[in-house]
């Protein structure tokens, strides 16, 4: 593979500790906020399990929000009614009438009962109407599809998909195992019933040059759609009508606008392609005078290279991305090493692909 620069491959010195800055609320603004604000936004209610990490965004919802033990959240929260569980840390403040606060619980800024309903609007979906005409992918390919009207649309477990910009209106969309779906541009996907992503599935954009708000997904459906563990997903998600699952260990970039939202143990959300997930220090070691974390490696990849180059290097290397900036086009991976020998074995790994 030629699309890293070597002189770019490092690992992550512990330069420091995390910054954690609360926000200020201005008292002359108004609690009522624009949908676009939200990361995640429930008309009905929220639950984000354990060791979930929302890294920016609001999180909003007019009746409930649950957050799990160990949650992190980079934002301010809105509802009615918040349960915060212990070793929760909310980088942000808290708007509520009903605030539950576990006794190591944090809040790092405003808590406050000042808060009008509803605290946002879900935008309405606009009529569509499907084609007649399935397509289905088998498993192990690799092709091109095309903006249209369609029925139902079923992407066959590790294949590969490039869908061309444009609108694409179904009354189904399926993507099985480890399906990696590509987006050249601008696209809207509009489902009128079905969406089930099962686990490892990919869904980004091909030179990482568009924003999550514009790969949309909207549908009026009232049937519950699931997305499972380990996916890898960059979009905006309306479904005004739906209960929306995100299951263990997936990374959302954009966001998720529904009835009700369950995001699962260890899942991140960011409402930006920018990420980066705050390393454990338990992980740091020391070598000589020097001090860094013993299970990161970022790669500086070049120009070039796609989302799909990073997700190889991840398979490679048994680990999981923890981080992008697209301006360098600097991924972070998490891998398991312990030692600072499996680290560098690991690097070597990365440098024998030339």
């Amino acid at each position: 593979m030629k699309d890293i620069r070597f002189h770019h491959i490092f690992s992550f010195l512990a330069a420091g500790g995390i910054v954690l800055a609360a926000f200020n609320f201005n008292s002359n603004s108004q609690p009522f906020r624009p949908i676009e604000e939200f990361v995640l936004f429930a008309s009905d209610k929220i639950h984000l399990a354990e060791d979930v990490q929302s890294l920016r965004g609001n999180i909003g919802s007019n009746k409930e929000i649950k957050i799990g033990e160990h949650t992190q959240i980079t934002g301010d929260l809105f509802s009615d009614k918040i349960h915060l569980a212990g070793e929760v840390v909310i980088n942000g403040s808290v708007f509520a009438k009903r605030l539950k606060l576990a006794q190591n619980a944090k809040i790092l800024g405003v808590s406050s009962t000042e808060i009008t309903f509803p605290v946002a609007q879900i935008p309405e979906i606009p009529p569509f109407l499907p084609g007649g005409q399935d397509i289905k992918i088998q498993p192990n390919q690799e092709t091109t599809l095309y903006p249209g009207s369609f029925r139902d649309l079923e992407i066959g477990e590790n294949s590969k998909i490039t869908f061309q910009p444009g609108i694409y209106n179904l009354r189904s969309f399926t993507a099985k195992e480890n399906a990696k779906l590509i987006l050249e541009s601008i696209t809207t996907f509009n489902i009128a019933e079905d969406i089930k992503f099962s686990e490892n599935t990919s869904l980004f954009s091909k030179n990482n040059q568009i924003s999550p708000d514009q790969i949309l997904f909207q549908t009026p459906t009232k049937k519950s759609i699931n997305f499972g563990k380990n996916s890898s997903l960059v979009f905006r998600l309306i479904a005004p009508n739906s209960k929306v699952r995100i299951a263990e260990n997936s990374l959302i970039r954009g966001n998720i606008w529904a009835s009700e939202i369950f995001i699962a143990e260890r899942a991140v959300l960011r409402d930006t392609a920018w990420f980066s997930i705050p390393s454990d220090p338990e992980d740091i070691i020391q070598v000589g005078i020097v001090r860094f974390f013993v299970n990161i490696v970022n790669v500086n990849f070049t120009s070039g290279a796609t989302a799909e180059d990073a997700e190889r290097i991840a398979q490679l290397l048994d680990a999981k991305i923890v981080g992008f900036e697209p301006t360098t086009n600097l991924y972070s991976f998490q891998i398991p090493t312990r030692t600072k020998e499996e680290l560098d074995a690991a690097i070597a790994k990365i440098k024998a692909l030339n």
